[in-house]
């Protein structure tokens, strides 16, 4: 009795492409979905092709900084462009970034969005401008005069970037401040400023 050869099947080109597009995106290799749909378009219907391009372009712009989706809501128009560039190339302004801070708006991820602009202003490779400089310390001495929150410690450690004396008195002045919290945070902040200036001495 002869036996049945076992019938592979054989994918088609949509579900050929579809598994190599989601193989590359997996092993985060986004620059590949255009060779990968030029590989197989013309063996493609005109439906599928119209699908396939989709996923082309999905793929393709898809960027996989971890701030991408917390940043690209209707709450904060262009700002993750700005953040990705300052973070890639360390050159741009900052104007939106520090906008974004000074609005202080409220919404679901917004401190995750604070802590990842002061994280990146913190860097040395990004300029900060004498009256971007001016902005920061006005934001940090606000901060002061708050409550603590999460993202408090993340201004603590970017100012020692931008402190001068006149920031150093305001600090010591508020150490001495009626409200226990704005004494807490003005001597936590005095802290990180003098392990700094003895890291640089």
């Amino acid at each position: 009795m002869k036996k049945r050869k076992s019938r592979i099947e054989k994918k088609s080109p949509f579900t050929a492409f579809t598994d190599e597009v989601t193989a590359a995106y997996r092993n985060h290799r986004y620059e590949l979905a255009e060779s990968i749909y030029e590989k197989h378009r013309l063996k493609m219907t005109v439906n599928e092709r119209g699908e396939a391009e989709q996923m082309v372009r999905w793929v393709r712009d898809f960027d996989p900084d971890p701030m991408y989706g917390r940043m690209s809501g209707p709450e904060t128009p262009g700002l993750f462009l700005v953040y990705r560039e300052l973070k890639k190339t360390g050159s741009g302004s900052v104007d939106i970034l520090m906008d974004y801070l000074e609005a202080d708006r409220r919404f679901f991820g917004s401190g995750y969005i604070k802590e990842a602009i002061l994280q990146l202003l913190k860097k040395s490779s990004i300029e900060i401008r004498p009256h971007d400089a001016r902005r920061l310390r006005r934001l940090i001495l606000a901060v002061v005069r708050e409550t603590p929150k999460r993202h408090t410690r993340y201004y603590w450690r970017l100012a020692p970037r931008v402190s001068d004396s006149g920031f150093i008195e305001e600090i010591n002045q508020l150490t001495r401040h009626p409200l226990s919290y704005v004494r807490d945070n003005a001597t936590a902040l005095k802290l990180v400023l003098q392990s700094a200036k003895e890291i640089e001495g």
